[in-house]
């Protein structure tokens, strides 16, 4: 998947878990993401720090 805001990921990574579907509709997975957003944070502030 290929997005241009940078925002996009850190609006899935506020949520408690993604879940993926497949072409028929039906739950293919649940994927925890607990800490994600923490995750995120700090990269971005290195990021940041490092001037990207």
């Amino acid at each position: 998947m290929f997005f241009d805001d940078r925002d996009f990921v850190f609006a899935i990574a506020r949520h408690k878990v993604m879940t993926v579907y497949g072409q028929k509709g039906q739950k293919v997975m649940a994927i925890d993401l607990t800490g994600t957003a923490k995750a995120l944070e700090y990269a971005r502030k290195c990021q940041d720090a490092q001037g990207w």
